[in-house]
């Protein structure tokens, strides 16, 4: 049984790096800038390092990418359960999943 799950993790993993590079190869291929490539692959890091594909931490994670990040998960979040909801996987996230200074500017009002 354990090791269902240690497979299911690997999966899951293999397909968020699969889906990381597909998107940047699709955005190379639109004519897009590097850069804006490399924000496509790395949005799915986390602020603390836990992220995929490759770990990043910190400011070491593409602006774009974190930017990116808290917006498309607030805007999920906001869709599925509401303006509340989305609000609170933001406070809970924050520092973990997404850079404090991101949320900071995503709550200026």
């Amino acid at each position: 049984m354990r090791s269902m799950f240690k497979n299911s993790s690997e999966n899951a993993e293999a397909l968020i790096r699969l889906r990381c590079h597909q998107g940047a190869i699709v955005v190379k291929e639109l004519g897009l800038r590097a850069g804006t490539a490399k924000a496509i692959y790395s949005l799915d890091e986390h602020w603390n390092g836990a992220g995929y594909p490759d770990k990043l931490a910190g400011e070491a994670i593409p602006l774009l990418s974190r930017i990116t990040s808290l917006a498309q998960t607030l805007g999920v979040f906001h869709h599925e359960y509401g303006l509340v909801a989305a609000h609170e996987c933001m406070r809970r996230r924050n520092g973990r999943w997404f850079d404090p200074e991101v949320v900071k500017a995503a709550t200026l009002s």
